[in-house]
Parts: C-alpha cells; structure tokens; sequence
C-alpha cells in the first residue's frame, strides 16, 4: 500500500480516536452528572476506569503475541464494541448506576485502545513503512480540540444525554478505516523486560523520586481536566466556556510537540523536563488564582510549554538516560504513574470538591502539584 495512503489512514485513525476520548475524558463528569451521579460517585467511575485499563492492556498484549493476532483486528474488535456498548449507555439513560457501570466499561476499552495505536507505527516500520507518528499524534490533539469546542456549543443548547451518539458515530468512522489497514500481520512485541520493577527502583531512587514528583503534578492536571466543567461554573463559565478552554489547551499541543521534535537536538533534555515541570505548576497556580474565564484561558495556553513538552521530552530523557532493558521498566514505570495520578485525582478530587469546595480542593492540588515539581527539578538534577 502506498506510504501516503497509510499515513493518511493512520491520522484518520488517531484523529477519530481523540474524538472519543474527548466526550470520554472531557465530558465524562457532565454528561455522568446529567445522568443523576453525584460528584464523589463520578470520580469512582472514572478511577475505576483507569484500573482496568491498566489490567487489561497487559492481557490484550500477551493474547496478540501468543496468537500472532494482527493489531488492526483487534482495534476492530474493540472499536465496535465501544459503538454497543455507547447505544446500551444511551438506551439505559434513567438507570445512573447501570450507566455508571458501563460508562466505566466503555472508557477503559478507550484508553485501552491508547497503546494498540501508537504501536502500529512500529509494526509497520518493521516492515520498513515509517509512520509519522508525531504528526499523526497532533492531528490526534487538534481533532481532540475542535470537538471539545463544538460539543461545548452542543450540550449547551441540547443535552449532554446524547453524547453517547457521538461515540457510536465516531466508532462506527472507525471501522471501515481499520478495516482496510490490515497489513500488519505481527504481533504486538514488547522488549523483554529483564529487570522487575522493584529492583528497578532499588537501583534507580532517583527516578522513583522523579516519579513521585510528576505524581503530585500530575494528579493537578488531571483533576483540572476531569473536573473542569465544575472549575469553569465556579468562576462564572458553562459548557461553551469548558469547550473553548480544552480546545485551547488540546490545540496547542500540536506545536508545542512540533517545536520539541525540531529543536529537541539542540536543547539538553533534562532542562527541557525541568522547564515544563515549573510550567505545570506555575499553569496550576494560575488556575487556582483565575478570577474569571479570561485567566483561565490564559492559563491553558501554558499547555504548549507544559504536557506538550514534557511528555515527549519524557520518552526521550528515559530511552536515553537507561540502557535499552531499563528504558523498557522506565517507560512502563511513567505510564503507570500517570495512571496512578488519574486514579488519585479522580477519586480524591470528586469527594473533594462534594464534601468542600472546588477552590479548596484546586488549593490542595496546586500544593501537590509545587510540592512535586519541587521534587522533580531536584531529582533530575542530581540524576544529571
């Protein structure tokens, strides 16, 4: 197949992707409150979430390898069975703790999806057909951006109950581009990891304070995207204003990550993370300061000097600070650190924001979130 046609095939694939997850993690607390849960309860569900896609990406993983099942047929599998079970969401709309429960189900098999994409770029470069990855990841983010926007003009002038069908529509324009990207008749290899995670961390303490540090950011940025629609209602904002600000935020990702892979030779990498960790922080602190929508818009466009350099710089920092068996644990290692920090944020943010209020529960995490990039700077530079 022509590499153009599959590189166009492969943005289409991520860009439709971001659009799920965005009505997922962007409007999963609206449309979960709609629906009558209360805000403690919506942060379980989305923990929840987060838990068994992180059991369940393993197992999907092993199940490729050992039955040599191509990836795209598994992203097929999973892409329709988000399609049902967003229609069972939708027909089900008057039992909240039965949506609950498949909301939960249908967000894990998103984020579980997360992986299985990024890897077909590297079942294809086996192959010898290169992928542009990056640029298909910042259409991913503008797709992510734009939808942000429109449903935020959506559900402020229909209802959030209807989101499911943007899911299903959204799978459906899945299927027939997955279907047709068959050429990757290999398994999902993953490196051997010699080293066990405990006996990594012994010998790396180090990076295990470096995790700890982006924990505690990183549970900061995920509650303010969990939770937004809760912080924007706070300083005077609906469902346009969150749309505008996640478009924001998502939309500047693209050159933020662009600028990083230009010039990413020219800078050292550990001022880069050092850099975009004080930016977390100093965007956190501007969150919690903003009086109006106006600040806190400006506090998303510190998303390019933020996520959008820190998670590349990440990648190449670990692949190029461990030999290839350790960067193999350390890679892992930050994946689930953000999945602990989701966990976190999600559970102890709602019941937060239920039992005090939401510029408390933003003063507690932007603490965190300082304490943390305090931790970080330290431990990347002694790790110099």
């Amino acid at each position: 197949m022509n590499c153009r046609i599959l590189n166009t095939k492969y943005a289409l694939i991520q860009g439709i992707y971001y659009i799920i997850l965005c009505v997922l993690m962007s409007y999963g607390a609206l449309y979960l409150g709609k629906v009558g849960l209360r805000t403690g309860f919506i942060g379980i569900v989305i923990a929840s979430a987060n838990i068994i896609a992180t059991l369940a990406q393993p197992m999907i993983a092993r199940y490729i390898d050992q039955h040599h099942t191509p990836l795209a047929s598994i992203l097929l599998g999973m892409a329709m069975l988000c399609g049902v079970l967003s229609v069972v969401m939708f027909v089900i709309g008057q039992l909240p703790y039965l949506v609950a429960i498949i909301f939960a189900l249908l967000s894990a098999m998103a984020i579980t999806m997360m992986p299985f994409i990024n890897a077909l770029t590297f079942v294809f470069e086996e192959k010898g057909v290169v992928l542009n990855f990056g640029l298909s990841r910042g259409i991913g983010s503008v797709a992510y951006a734009l939808m942000s926007l429109i449903l935020g003009y959506i559900v402020s002038r229909i209802s959030p109950i209807y989101l499911p069908f943007v899911i299903t529509i959204s799978s459906l324009g899945l299927l027939p581009i997955l279907r047709g990207f068959r050429n990757d008749h290999v398994g999902y290899h993953q490196d051997t990891v010699k080293t066990s995670f405990f006996s990594f961390l012994q010998h790396y303490k180090l990076f295990f304070l470096m995790l700890v540090g982006y924990i505690l950011i990183y549970i900061d940025h995920q509650l303010i995207n969990t939770y937004m629609i809760y912080i924007v209602r706070n300083i005077g904002g609906n469902s346009v204003s969150m749309g505008i600000a996640t478009f924001i935020a998502a939309f500047l990702e693209l050159p933020g990550m662009v600028l990083f892979q230009k010039y990413k030779d020219i800078f050292n990498i550990s001022y880069v993370m050092i850099f975009a960790g004080i930016m977390y922080s100093i965007k956190h602190l501007l969150t919690l300061f903003a009086p109006n929508m106006t600040i806190f818009f400006i506090a998303q466009m510190l998303q390019i000097f933020a996520f959008a350099l820190f998670i590349p710089a990440s990648v190449f920092y670990i692949d190029s600070f461990f030999d290839k068996k350790d960067a193999t644990t350390g890679q892992a290692l930050f994946t689930m650190s953000a999945t602990i920090a989701g966990v976190i944020a999600s559970v102890a943010g709602g019941l937060l924001i239920e039992v005090t209020s939401v510029h408390i529960t933003l003063f507690i995490f932007a603490v965190l979130s300082v304490v943390g990039s305090a931790i970080l700077v330290s431990s990347i530079k002694c790790m110099k």
